[in-house]
């Protein structure tokens, strides 16, 4: 028995330590780009850069949302919280937050994100294009960090 919850806690270290910095990885695009488009809106110019940004931000967003869906339907943790049902985990706080906000905000946020893109693309003007990402990826990212589970990041 001890030693299974040894390999569950090698288990959970390992997958915070891969979580934790993708996740990371991708807020800093999104906060780079933010400040890129912020410039780009004073000086008037959409440089190729940004779309370039913009494009890898949003096929890391979409990965960082797969990723996460599949840890949420295929996780040990998942699997625990349903066997007590619905009710149960509306009941809780932390569980809510995890099982229900957290993957349903994720969600909204990245269609904002792709939206964003799509209409980027199709922006005739540069401040056009300013204006849709720094709306669209502006309003995602401070959806994602509305519910992001910061107790479960730093273990408090």
């Amino acid at each position: 028995m001890l030693l299974l919850r040894q390999n569950k806690i090698k288990h959970v270290r390992y997958f915070n330590s891969i979580t934790q910095p993708h996740s990371l990885f991708v807020l800093v695009l999104m906060l780079l780009l933010l400040v890129m488009t912020i410039a780009g809106l004073s000086s008037g110019k959409f440089t190729l850069k940004q779309m370039a940004l913009a494009r890898v931000t949003l096929i890391l967003a979409h990965i960082q949302l797969l990723f996460g869906l599949g840890v949420l339907f295929l996780g040990d943790a998942a699997s625990a919280a349903m066997s007590q049902g619905m009710g149960q985990i509306m009941k809780t706080a932390e569980l809510r937050l995890r099982f229900v906000e957290h993957p349903m905000m994720m969600i909204i946020a990245i269609a904002l994100i792709t939206i964003g893109f799509s209409r980027v693309k199709r922006a005739s003007t540069n401040s056009a294009k300013n204006r849709n990402i720094l709306i669209f990826f502006g309003i995602g990212l401070l959806l994602i960090l509305s519910r992001i589970p910061y107790a479960a990041w730093f273990n408090l």
